[in-house]
């Protein structure tokens, strides 16, 4: 799948369960956090219900 955001393009390779994208363009893991939100819907097209879902997921980590 391929998103444009602020005129560049971006080529997601896989959307992982936890919700981390892995783009092709920096090859690294972009974590769903408050500054990632916008662009991380950008590139998954995700409703509210599934972020919340994967912001829980990424809370339960977090407490592990």
């Amino acid at each position: 799948m391929e998103k444009e955001l602020n005129g560049q393009k971006y080529k997601v390779e896989h959307i992982l369960r936890d919700g981390t994208v892995l783009d092709s363009i920096k090859g690294h893991m972009i974590e769903v956090n408050e500054k990632t939100e916008t662009f991380y819907r950008m590139l998954a097209n995700l409703d509210d219900e599934e972020l919340e879902r994967l912001e829980r997921l990424g809370k339960e980590k977090v407490n592990k």
